[in-house]
């Protein structure tokens, strides 16, 4: 699924990855926000059924560390690691994805 004008975003192993798309290839652009609507109610009709989580409000913290986590292991393959570019891509301090990467123990692959 495209996202912008030269990258695309593909699941690969349960992980999302993005993978640049070269000039005249690809399907039309699809919003970000209706991709994850649609896995999200997937995942917590599976919650739900399970019972895996009995506090609800624990659902919410996990969803936003595991995006979070997703979003800067791919900001910081787009920038081959680089920690000052990745944390200008998503607009951030640099000390502050610093502290991020080793909270989510996110390493070179």
């Amino acid at each position: 699924m495209a996202l912008d004008g030269d990258a695309t975003w593909e699941t690969k192993g349960g992980r999302l990855s993005t993978k640049q798309k070269k000039d005249g290839e690809g399907e039309a652009p699809i919003a970000l926000g209706r991709v994850l609507e649609e896995h999200l109610a997937g995942w917590i009709a599976r919650v739900e059924r399970t019972g895996h989580w009995k506090r609800r409000s624990d659902i919410h913290q996990r969803l936003m560390a595991e995006v979070e986590k997703i979003v800067i292991r791919a900001a910081l393959e787009k920038t081959n690691f680089v920690q000052t570019d990745a944390a200008d891509f998503l607009g951030i301090n640099r000390n502050t994805l610093a502290k991020k990467i080793r909270a989510y123990g996110i390493r070179r692959a």
